[in-house]
């Protein structure tokens, strides 16, 4: 498998409006930048039928081979994600038998552990089970929404077809999913993943910026990424072929050494 390129559509007021962080992302692109495959968009939208139906619709027309739909899957007024799916791909949603039955089993459990009053499955929770025809369902043994994969045409004419992966936004759940039904399994590695070395320095990004223009003049077959710490001192992080990546970063140690006196990692 080459590299995949990715995107991410994440659903939540609470994180237009400052209330939590969006870990999830963060979560998903190390892993998924591990595998060898790009990540290229990253949206946020509020619980809002529509905006998730003009978002997902968009990034289905970019080139991108995996789309993660991140949040709105709970029981609640504002948990819209399912009904924006089915809208955006026009597909009908309908009560999964399966995940009917894990939902009830984990009803069972939570009233066994005095979190729930009843054992009894309300329509709130049936919602939890509607999924769009003809997707494959994940067991969600972190919680009661599931996993859901859906793979549809692409919007753009002539493009390829899309994997939309749709998660719940609780960061326990979406890690168990992820770690256990999706990585190695509907992500695989890919064969050509990018080498990694990372440099560094007590040096002003201004001091480095000949040096920094003349690498990438140099080196244009890999990328090169200046990061600023807090601490003040900078991480140069080279990425590509490893035998291209292992020549330019002798390179610029050797070009960063002229420049300065002080040590680098």
């Amino acid at each position: 498998m080459g590299p995949l390129n990715i995107g991410y559509l994440v659903i939540g007021n609470e994180i237009l409006q400052g209330y939590i962080t969006d870990t999830n992302s963060t979560f998903l692109s190390r892993h998924i930048t591990a595998l060898g495959h790009k990540v290229d968009r990253i949206l946020t939208v509020g619980d809002e039928v529509d905006e998730i139906v003009t978002h997902l619709r968009a990034l289905l027309r970019e080139d991108l081979d995996v789309v993660f739909v991140c949040g709105g899957l709970g029981s609640t007024p504002d948990d819209v994600t399912m009904d924006a799916v089915g809208k955006a791909l026009k597909l009908p949603l309908s009560v999964h038998p399966k995940v009917k039955g894990w939902i009830a089993q984990r009803i069972k459990e939570l009233h066994a552990s005095g979190r729930l009053p009843s054992e009894k499955m309300e329509v709130p929770h049936l919602r939890m089970a509607l999924v769009p025809k003809g997707a494959k369902v994940l067991h969600n043994k972190a919680g009661s929404a599931p996993g859901v994969i859906v793979t549809v045409p692409s919007l753009k004419k002539g493009g390829k077809a899309k994997t939309i992966i749709i998660l719940p936004g609780v960061p326990k759940e979406l890690k168990y999913l992820y770690l256990e039904e999706i990585e190695n399994k509907v992500l695989k590695p890919s064969t050509k993943r990018p080498y990694v070395e990372e440099i560094t320095v007590n040096i002003a990004e201004s001091t480095m910026d000949g040096v920094l223009k003349q690498f990438n003049k140099e080196f244009p077959m890999v990328y090169l990424g200046s990061y600023p710490q807090d601490d003040r001192s900078v991480i140069l992080r080279v990425s590509g072929d490893k035998d291209h990546v292992l020549a330019s970063v002798k390179k610029l140690r050797q070009a960063l050494g002229k420049i300065s006196q002080r040590d680098f990692l």
